[in-house]
């Protein structure tokens, strides 16, 4: 048995911008500031989030830099070369996004 879920508390590194594939599908890729280590040794560590569809829409249309954020999904890996180098990078895929900083007004419209 294989178990791949990730759960992240942090605030978005910048406003996210909905982009769409060649295919239509809407797709957002933003960081997500998460707080580890305590004390002198606290530092943010920046995650790289990947939402897709109706996740990338209410992402772009309610999130903003610094909005604080719990986001479930999975890993997954890119691949690819750069400067002939063998680049890896790690994303998490939303599967749910719950805005902690969502104005009152905008969860009855949500």
């Amino acid at each position: 048995m294989s178990v791949n879920l990730v759960v992240l508390s942090g605030r978005l590194g910048k406003r996210p911008e909905i982009k769409a594939t060649s295919s239509g599908k809407s797709v957002v890729s933003v960081g997500l500031a998460v707080d580890e280590g305590f004390g002198e040794r606290r530092k943010g560590v920046f995650w790289q989030i990947e939402a897709w569809e109706k996740n990338a829409e209410a992402l772009a249309k309610f999130g903003d830099k610094g909005f604080r954020l719990t986001v479930t999904g999975r890993l997954a890996q890119d691949e690819y070369e750069k400067d002939g180098a063998k680049v890896v990078r790690t994303k998490i895929i939303a599967n749910q996004i719950d805005f902690i900083d969502f104005p009152a007004k905008e969860q009855e419209a949500f």
